[in-house]
């Protein structure tokens, strides 16, 4: 499974640099990257680190990518050509040949916007105009294909945008959830988590086209971020209010 993760309001970027890769040793030294905030990373199976942020020069923020090889050294750090708006969102994810694509909150009508990176240009798209101010979790499945859980400001939906090898497919599930996490099970089920307000955290699945919701703590919700057990079920990481930290496993 691929690592990725995100984090918000954070002024100066950092990345932590493991102490013995193949044990779990605590965590090393943080690497200052830049300034800027609302970064998300993704480490792709060489080890290589993915980092897509708000970059600040002198108070012009435009969204930067950079990446560290496996000996921490800079990579390249590529400017995405997108404009930020004043709540950005960015979240960043690696395909099965270790390249990079981004999915992120831009425009004056809030627009969903894709990125692939070819060589060292990145390839926008405008997968939809219909965004409501929220979460862009990204993931790409096992032929390459990026999928992109959103909030529809029509219907108030969650929304799978994902692209299907020819054009981008909007799938509405009818369900009301704002996403904080996406992954893509090994028969292709696509699984949502999110909060849905007072009902808490829950999460969405769906499989050609057949979508079916589950609510699993009803305590305050929060952001939760996804992944698999050994048998392919899928878990939870929680952080709820109070900065609790929780975990769940579907059984």
């Amino acid at each position: 499974m691929r690592i990725c993760s995100s984090w918000i309001a954070v002024w100066s970027i950092s990345l932590v640099i493991g102490l013995a890769p193949q044990v779990h040793a605590g965590w090393g030294q943080a690497k200052l990257i830049g300034q800027g905030n609302w970064g998300a990373i993704a480490v792709d199976s060489t080890g290589e680190s993915h980092i897509a942020y708000l970059g600040q020069v002198k108070d012009t923020e435009n969204w930067t990518y950079t990446a560290y090889d496996t000996a921490r050294a800079r990579v390249t750090s590529l400017s995405v050509p997108l404009n930020a708006i004043s709540t950005p969102l960015v979240s960043i994810a690696v395909d099965s040949h270790d390249q990079p694509h981004v999915a992120a909150l831009t425009g004056l009508n809030d627009d969903l916007s894709y990125l692939s990176l070819n060589s060292n240009e990145w390839l926008p798209q405008t997968v939809a105009s219909d965004l409501e101010d929220g979460n862009t979790p990204l993931a790409i499945d096992t032929q390459g294909n990026p999928h992109i859980a959103y909030i529809s400001r029509t219907s108030y939906h969650l929304t799978h945008a994902f692209y299907d090898g020819t054009t981008w497919q909007l799938e509405d599930t009818g369900f009301g959830m704002i996403p904080t996490s996406i992954k893509i099970a090994k028969d292709g089920t696509v699984n949502i988590a999110g909060g849905v307000g007072a009902a808490g955290v829950c999460e969405a699945s769906g499989l050609n086209g057949v979508w079916s919701n589950n609510c699993f703590d009803f305590n305050n919700g929060g952001t939760v971020f996804l992944g698999f057990g050994a048998n392919g079920s899928p878990e939870a990481g929680i952080y709820r209010s109070r900065r609790f930290s929780n975990h769940a496993r579907y059984v």
